[in-house]
């Protein structure tokens, strides 16, 4: 009888870590459309680390359009719909936010638009990105590449870093 109650209760205990590691699978159309507005976070991080702000500019209207698009799908998110909407009107928010600013403010924007695609990629099942984070300035990204190029103090803390998943 103790044999079944401890069985009972490493299971109950070990249950919650065995569902940690699991992603949210989504709808296809949905799923392409997100994948997009990565893509187009990880080339708005690669303009950030230049500091190239034309192309800053216009990447954060291609990251903006992208999540139109998502939330235009949004409908196909079943019971995932009310956080994954949260998550993208955030992010959007703090972009056109970004838009209109520069300096601390820009970057406060940006960390925290970031912030919000970084939650959305460790939540759901996407492509594959590597998410980093910088201890000095407590920021975190997502980018392609192995070698940190932090987006928010490239100048600053440009090769703070280290990758997280």
């Amino acid at each position: 009888m103790k044999k079944i109650v401890s069985l009972l209760l490493i299971l109950v205990v070990a249950t919650p870590v065995w569902a940690y590691g699991r992603k949210i699978q989504l709808n296809t159309v949905l799923k392409k459309e997100l994948n997009q507005v990565l893509k187009a976070t990880d080339e708005l991080h690669e303009a950030c680390f230049d500091q190239d702000e034309p192309l800053i500019s216009a990447k954060l209207r291609s990251v903006i359009k992208a999540i139109d698009a998502a939330n235009d799908k949004i409908m196909l998110a079943d019971t995932q719909k009310i956080h994954l909407d949260k998550l993208l009107k955030s992010a959007k928010s703090d972009l056109e936010k970004s838009q209109m600013s520069s300096g601390k403010e820009r970057r406060d924007s940006l960390k925290s638009a970031f912030h919000q695609i970084v939650t959305m990629v460790k939540t759901y099942k996407l492509d594959s990105y590597k998410i980093f984070f910088c201890p000095k300035d407590r920021s975190v990204w997502i980018q392609k590449s192995w070698k940190a190029k932090n987006p928010i103090n490239p100048k600053k803390y440009g090769s703070c870093g280290r990758p997280v998943r």
